[in-house]
């Protein structure tokens, strides 16, 4: 969660925040987990980066979680049954 400055995720802020997502959208909403982030990447556009977001919650480094470095390309298979020659 991007909390508002000076504000602290206590227990009772998880509480009310659950409160409020289980009686405004549904139970299976409620997170299980909820952390303090300062901030969540986003595009020029302002939308969501939902991979860097899902790698910063598997433990991936901030800094390196939207990272623009391309990731390594895999190299095609040379050993394919399909191009032998006869």
């Amino acid at each position: 969660m991007v909390l508002a400055e000076g504000a602290e995720l206590t227990d009772d802020l998880k509480k009310t925040v659950a409160r409020e997502i289980r009686e405004r959208c549904s139970p299976r909403h409620v997170p299980n987990e909820m952390i303090e982030i300062k901030t969540i990447p986003r595009t020029l556009s302002g939308k969501v980066l939902e991979v860097p977001v899902k790698r910063i919650l598997t433990g991936t480094p901030v800094e390196k979680a939207a990272s623009r470095t391309p990731w390594p390309t895999r190299r095609a298979s040379t050993s394919s049954s399909s191009t032998q020659e006869p």
